[in-house]
């Protein structure tokens, strides 16, 4: 890719992210304070081991990456981990940049580009949270793989591509999913878009199956070893299904679909109505039906299997979704016949949702970061100025946040806060109820 044949592209690039590391808030959230909980102990990473059968990798990871955050490197980690986001990002740029025709004019464009679409609005989860920030070194794993047998498909790198997906479903989950619909696009777009449904289906299949059938095969074998329920309920459930289409089509955050929803779900709508109208052709709408049918399809899991909903559960599908997206908006509006009014239509909605979301996000991560060290100077105050130990229920931290957040959720998460705000003096003085 041309980024890298210029020095201006990097530099331009590497200015913008370590500008984002810097101002961007990521502070702890949830499980994360129970995991501060057993390493203040010396306990280590308890919490993290207790899903090891399920997710060894991801265990893995959490074990490399997360001490940086106990140690308040937010920085340092921020810039390893949302680096490998942008890292695969330009991988999957490098497949389809060429294929799809793309051209942007400027450097600062080709560095850029990964940088948009490795950060999908819905992902906050993977994104802004330190305990699933950890899983990003599966994905990249996932993603070389299949770059490198894309630009080579020898049988070496399909046996190396095929382990890099079990290494993924035992990652997450979600993971899967992901890649079975990356090897779909490239083949129905790139390599075999000339073909019919059979020979799309049988090179799918050739490509995934291996994997598939280890990860299956493993899992369950480690079910009789280790013994794990997911939380299932058959049925078809409305409300998992509105909160899918909502993570992957719209932009929501904290279950509240804002204007930025709204805004882009218009901008897909006129992409998919010039895209029609420039490709009349059965194939071409079949095929990008087709994509979005298996889309949900494969999230079936999440609104007819599962009893839980999760935004990180479906981080496989808004990542590969929101890449398909940038990508397609580039090569269909680069063709002579698009007008500039609809360049416009569409492009400033997408825009617009894209640092209009990401900003309110940063917004509330900065209040609830602010309220922390709020709750944190008040106890500490109460401790300076009284001589006897200061008792507090475990809800406390509750009562100063005035919006709706997932801090807090149960009594080990505030002692795990209390083992990593405060002096072991302090924590003497503190009688949790």
């Amino acid at each position: 890719m041309k980024i890298l044949k210029d020095y201006r592209g990097p530099i331009a690039f590497f200015a913008v992210f370590l500008v984002f590391c810097l101002v961007f808030p990521v502070h702890f959230l949830a499980d994360d304070f129970e995991h501060l909980y057993f390493y203040h102990r010396g306990i280590g990473p308890q919490k993290i081991l207790f899903w090891v059968h399920r997710n060894p990798f991801h265990s893995l990871w959490h074990i490399v990456f997360f001490p940086l955050f106990v140690k308040n490197w937010f920085f340092l980690g921020k810039f390893i981990l949302w680096g490998l986001f942008i890292l695969c990002a330009y991988w999957i740029c490098d497949l389809y940049i060429k294929d799809f025709r793309i051209k942007v004019k400027t450097h600062f464009g080709y560095a850029f580009l990964p940088f948009v679409m490795a950060f999908p609005m819905n992902n906050y989860e993977w994104h802004y949270w330190p305990t699933c920030m950890t899983m990003v070194p599966s994905l990249i794993i996932i993603v070389f793989a299949f770059h490198r047998w894309a630009k080579n498909p020898t049988t070496l790198n399909w046996l190396i591509k095929n382990i890099a997906y079990v290494v993924g479903f035992f990652t997450f989950e979600t993971l899967l999913p992901m890649v079975v619909l990356w090897e779909v696009a490239h083949c129905v777009y790139i390599t075999h878009k000339e073909s019919n449904l059979f020979t799309h289906t049988t090179h799918v299949l050739k490509q995934t199956l291996l994997g598939i059938g280890l990860s299956f095969f493993l899992k369950w074998l480690s079910n009789i070893i280790w013994p794990y329920g997911y939380a299932a309920k058959f049925g078809f459930k409305w409300h998992l299904f509105t909160q899918f289409l909502y993570a992957i089509f719209s932009a929501d955050y904290y279950k509240h679909i804002y204007a930025t929803g709204s805004v882009i779900v218009l901008a897909q709508v006129l992409f998919l109505i010039l895209r029609f109208k420039q490709n009349g052709s059965k194939k071409t709408i079949s095929t990008d039906i087709l994509i979005l049918f298996l889309m949900v399809l494969s999230g079936v899991f999440y609104f007819v299997i599962m009893d839980y909903s999760s935004r990180r559960a479906l981080a496989g599908h808004m990542y590969f979704y929101w890449c398909l997206l940038v990508l397609g908006v580039l090569h269909t509006l680069k063709k002579v016949e698009t007008t500039k009014k609809w360049k416009i239509a569409i492009l400033t909605p997408l825009i617009f949702s894209f640092f209009w979301h990401h900003a309110y996000v940063a917004r509330f991560k900065s209040y609830e970061k602010k309220t922390i060290e709020e709750i944190t100077a008040d106890v500490k105050s109460k401790i300076k100025n009284s001589d006897k130990p200061i008792e507090l229920h475990w809800t406390f931290p509750k009562r100063y946040f005035h919006k709706r957040n997932w801090n807090f959720v149960d009594r080990p998460q505030v002692q795990g806060y209390i083992f990593h705000y405060f002096t072991k003096q302090e924590q003497e003085r503190i009688i949790l109820k």
